[in-house]
């Protein structure tokens, strides 16, 4: 069972959409029976894949490259293209490319790619997840894909986790992309349309996973009347066939940096773009809103699921509502729109609480993230719940947002027609990533065999007394003269070590939220 699809076919699958992206078909029972089976083989490399393999694809053109002056080595990269355009992207043609690449990052870079990011390259540019320790060059093998795909035409997207990674990595590799007759973009929070246009119109382009999805949100609102076949077709006549409003030239090729976090951490977080609607005052009906949920009674009227932060009507729940709401104007005459209200009106007092969830800043409500302690005053909540945490705190009422279009990392990393990714902690979610994206995760062998110990496990009966191990040997570590870094998982964790710490005397900077 083939899970990867050949990119000289799929230029046609796209041919009905704006831009190029996969279409989400929904496999019939007996693909889905026989992926479950399949899915769960244990995953062998293909013989093209392993290591020998891979790299006897790349060392025949080695002393050719080596020989050549840097003007033969550009030209060869141009005649490259036409090369890919011709035969597709056959892997003898491939190899070539990636003893290209690797002489320009030697003479660019003084960066000469290893044999196992040549095998990380190989795996990523066939649509797989290549898992390599820390330290072993994810950022430079990156360029191998990146750079075959965009020599042979197609736009490559880096996808980091943040703006200074997308940044750093964009300067960091731009000479090597500059001496393959390449450039890279880069897109970062705050630039505008044109600007964003520009970075994508690069061969190669790196942008945070965050960047990237409301890119294609907005470009989806773009054409949202004009996607038909026919509009498309009248697009294309046009002496310049690109639509101005679209800032992506396409899904074709992503690769996915640190993937687990986005392909599985944040896979179903909702992507949200909405715009703000200055409607009629609403104090009114929220206040009247948090009014009736006062007087509901848990239980009775409504059950809670703290799991999920839902609420469940019951019938007599419904009932004291459509009682309360019996002579009240406007939207409380709809039962529909009356029992949203109430129900969201619950939710912000039974699971939302000030200074945990949120806070009051400069008189307005600002969410904070539970898990980091920081808050974030670019995110809102949907379905008139900031409104009605505003009226529980006696605030001014925000504008309500209206929803233009909705998705997750996980929708969105499925429409690309080439997918790829590369991790250190690929190897635990390998089964999940293979279920819910179709990419296989590869081990790729260390550069040198490591060396690290593992000295086990400590068991200890109290918090107290962790801590206090912990704090030893940081000691121990630190008086030999080498630097200790102990990551905790909550804020409260790290200021209790802190104070082990200090209480030793042990010199340390505390980094929390």
């Amino acid at each position: 069972m083939s899970r990867v699809r050949h990119l000289v076919d799929l230029p046609d699958l796209a041919s009905a959409r704006p831009y190029a992206e996969r279409f989400e078909d929904e496999p019939g029972w007996l693909d889905r029976a026989g992926a479950w089976v399949f899915e769960r083989l244990p995953a062998f490399p293909r013989a093209d894949e392993r290591p020998d393999a891979v790299l006897a694809r790349v060392e025949p053109f080695e002393r050719a490259m080596k020989l050549a002056s840097d003007g033969e080595i550009q030209a060869r990269a141009r005649a490259l293209r036409g090369r890919f355009r011709r035969a597709g992207l056959a892997p003898e043609l491939v190899g070539e490319c990636f003893a290209l690449v690797r002489e320009a990052a030697a003479r660019s870079l003084a960066k000469r790619h290893y044999d196992c990011q040549l095998v990380a390259g190989w795996a990523m540019f066939h649509g797989r997840l290549a898992e390599m320790a820390t330290g072993e060059g994810k950022t430079l093998a990156a360029t191998l894909p990146t750079a075959a795909m965009a020599l042979a035409g197609y736009p490559a997207h880096v996808v980091t986790v943040n703006d200074y990674l997308a940044t750093r990595d964009a300067h960091e590799m731009a000479p090597l992309y500059q001496f393959l007759g390449l450039s890279a973009g880069v897109v970062i929070a705050g630039m505008k349309p044109p600007e964003r246009r520009a970075a994508y119109a690069h061969p190669v382009t790196y942008c945070s996973n965050k960047e990237l999805a409301f890119d294609y949100l907005r470009d989806r609102v773009a054409v949202r009347r004009r996607g038909s076949r026919m509009h498309l077709a009248l697009d294309r006549l046009k002496p310049d066939a690109r639509d101005d409003r679209l800032v992506l030239r396409g899904l074709w090729f992503a690769l996915v940096d640190e993937a687990d976090s986005v392909f599985i951490d944040e896979a179903r977080t909702p992507l949200i773009l909405s715009a703000s609607v200055c409607g009629d005052d609403e104090r009114a009906d929220c206040e009247h809103a948090l009014d009736c949920a006062a007087e509901l009674e848990a239980g009775s009227d409504y059950r809670l699921h703290p799991g999920d932060r839902r609420v469940a009507l019951t019938d007599a729940g419904r009932a004291r509502i459509a009682d309360w709401a019996e002579g009240r104007p406007g939207l409380w005459r709809s039962a529909r729109a009356r029992e949203e209200l109430v129900h969201q009106a619950l939710t912000a007092r039974a699971f939302f609480r000030r200074d945990q969830h949120y806070v009051v800043a400069d008189g307005k409500v600002v969410i904070v993230d539970e898990s980091t302690g920081r808050v974030m005053p670019d995110r809102s909540w949907e379905r008139g719940l900031p409104q009605l945490i505003d009226a529980k705190e006696g605030r001014e009422l925000s504008d309500r947002r209206e929803t233009l279009a909705r998705i997750t990392y996980q929708r969105l990393f499925r429409r690309y027609l080439r997918l790829a990714g590369m991790t250190g902690t690929g190897r635990e979610v390998a089964r999940e990533i293979r279920d819910v994206y179709r990419l296989d995760v590869v081990d790729v062998p260390l550069n040198k065999p490591s060396r690290r110990q593992d000295l086990g496990a400590c068991l200890v009966r109290t918090r107290a007394e962790k801590w206090k191990r912990v704090a030893a040997a940081a000691e121990r570590l630190a008086s030999q003269g080498r630097p200790v870094l102990v990551g905790t998982r909550s804020v409260a964790a790290s200021e209790e070590l802190s104070a082990e710490l200090a209480a030793r005397g042990v010199a340390h900077a505390l980094l929390n939220a």
